[in-house]
This record gives C-alpha cells, sequence and structure tokens, in this order.
C-alpha cells in the first residue's frame, strides 16, 4: 500500500484535436510495453467524438475551451473533466501540425524550475512561453499544473510517433530521477502576439520565411503589413484568409523566465 502511494504520476494526453488522435492507440500500446514501476502512466484521448470524425473539433477549439463557465457544450464540458483529471507529477499534452518542426509550448504561470529543466532533457527544439494574453487564458497548459504542450511533427508521420515515444521516455527518466537537476539549455521564447491578416484578401508568404528565425524591423510581410520591429515568427500559415492567424510573434527570453539560482 505504501509503495503505490509514493509512485509518481504520468497523464500522455492525445486527441486535444481529434485530426490529431492518431497518436492515441500507438501510445497506449507502447506503454504497455515499458518498465514503469515506480511511475503510474495514463495515456488519454481527450476528444473522442471529433477523433471519430477526424475532425479538428465538435462544437469549438478544446485548446481554448477550458476555464469557461458560462457556456455549456461539448468542449467545454471536456475541458472540465481533463483538469479534474489530469492531477499528475508529470502532463504531456502531445500533438502534431502540418510541419515537421518539434517543439514545446509551456504557461507563464506554470513554468516552474523542475519544468524547465524537464523542456532542456527534452532536446525538442525552441520552447513557447505563452502569456495569459496570447491565448485567454483557455488552453490546456494554463489550467493544468505541470503541464507542457508538445507538437511531435507532421501529422501521422512515423517521426511524430517516434518523437512522441523519445518523449515518453525521457519523461520517465525525470520522473524516476527524482527531478534531477539538468542543465537549462533550451532556447525559450516569450510569446507576444498574434498577427492577423487585417487585409481583405488572403495572402500568401513566402516559404523563405521560417519559424523560429529571426524577422528584421522594416520586412514586408505582406502588402500592407511591414515589421515594426524585430521579433521571432512561430506557428506560421503560409496562406491566411481575411481576419485568420499568420503567425505568433515572439521574442527571446533566459531559461523561460525563471530564477534557478
Amino acid at each position: 500500500m505504501e509503495e503505490k502511494e509514493t509512485k509518481k504520476k504520468l497523464h500522455i494526453i492525445t486527441g486535444i484535436h481529434g485530426n490529431e488522435a492518431f497518436l492515441f492507440q500507438l501510445l497506449r500500446e507502447y506503454v504497455q510495453e515499458l518498465e514503469t514501476e515506480n511511475v503510474e502512466i495514463r495515456v488519454i484521448l481527450a476528444n473522442k467524438e471529433a477523433a471519430e470524425k477526424d475532425s479538428r473539433y465538435v462544437d469549438q477549439d478544446l485548446n481554448r475551451s477550458f476555464g469557461i463557465q458560462s457556456k455549456e457544450n461539448k468542449e467545454t464540458r471536456i475541458a472540465r473533466e481533463l483538469i479534474r483529471l489530469c492531477q499528475a507529477d508529470l502532463v504531456l499534452d502531445l500533438h502534431s501540425h502540418t510541419g515537421k518542426e518539434t517543439f514545446s509550448l509551456v504557461s507563464e504561470k506554470n513554468l516552474t524550475k523542475e519544468l524547465t529543466q524537464f523542456i532542456s532533457l527534452l532536446h525538442a527544439g525552441p520552447c513557447i512561453v505563452l502569456q495569459p494574453q496570447v491565448s485567454n487564458g483557455k488552453s490546456l497548459i494554463e489550467n493544468v499544473p505541470n503541464s507542457l504542450s508538445i507538437e511531435t511533427g507532421e501529422h501521422n508521420s512515423p517521426e511524430a510517433v517516434a518523437f512522441a515515444k523519445a518523449s515518453i521516455k525521457k519523461a520517465l527518466l525525470f520522473l524516476h530521477g527524482g527531478r534531477i537537476t539538468i542543465p537549462i539549455t533550451a532556447r525559450f521564447l516569450q510569446a507576444e502576439k498574434f498577427i492577423y491578416n487585417n487585409s481583405n484578401e488572403e495572402i500568401f508568404l513566402s516559404p523563405e520565411l521560417r519559424n523560429f528565425t529571426i524577422m528584421d524591423k522594416g520586412l514586408k510581410v505582406y502588402p500592407g503589413y511591414v515589421t515594426e520591429e524585430q521579433f521571432i515568427p512561430a506557428l506560421i500559415s503560409y496562406s491566411a484568409k481575411p481576419g485568420k492567424k499568420i503567425f505568433l510573434a515572439c521574442k527571446e527570453i533566459v531559461n523561460g523566465g525563471v530564477d534557478h539560482e
């Protein structure tokens, strides 16, 4: 009984977006093969109905449905249940996207010394630190302690599956090590704001623009928009309809802004 109480808990969230749920069954089978004597692992399919429809969501984006009390729909109910379920030492929220990059996202308010150490162990590329105004505090990582979102790579690719599995193994190493001290070597970017297409036409960005590569002041991004300051873009949409997001503007920060002295 005493041994069970001292077990660390690792929760793996898949399918926050239903069209990214391909990882669920593969990872559930994978964790059954792992040696997890001192860690209890749970793999969760967040939005089952959206996954069955291969749709991003049913009523609204689940990753913008946390902490909402005034609206009742499929995703807000799931969000409340996930907050209740995800009481763990480490929560990995796994995603995929249209690009091949791997990177992570963490909430500024929930970023701890321990989590910055794990991010360095992860070697997932840059880590975007979300400030409350960027997503209005409605994402999973802003409402679940000890949580980190990881973009594993391209949708349905074997590379994304391999990276997700490697992330789980590193999470186990970290938890087995009793939160061992790791040098902070990760690159942290502070999310500042989303840049939107404020024109009346769909825009197409040059493929020369790259995620996580500095954009200098005075750069013409599309007709009618020139950068007013230097920043680092992330989550680039190379085509964006009027009113839609083009990219997330970020700035470099040290150690995620966490004091490690």
